[in-house]
């Protein structure tokens, strides 16, 4: 198939499903998604940190 549809991509996942018979999809635990909540802030944090490590040196660089 060259078009790219809706209803293209729908019989494409009816068709795997019936083959693969994968297993249910089930919803992280609230523990799991509170804990990569956390994780996602301190990625957040480590990255303002490192930008602002950069324009201090950066602005230390113009000093001299």
């Amino acid at each position: 198939m060259r078009n790219k549809t809706d209803r293209a991509d729908a019989s494409l996942l009816a068709r795997f499903c019936t083959a693969m018979r994968p297993s249910l999809w089930t919803p992280p635990s609230a523990e799991w998604r509170e804990l990569r909540g956390w994780v996602d802030r301190l990625q957040a944090l480590k990255d303002m940190h490192q930008q602002e490590s950069n324009r201090l040196e950066a602005h230390t660089a113009t000093l001299t």
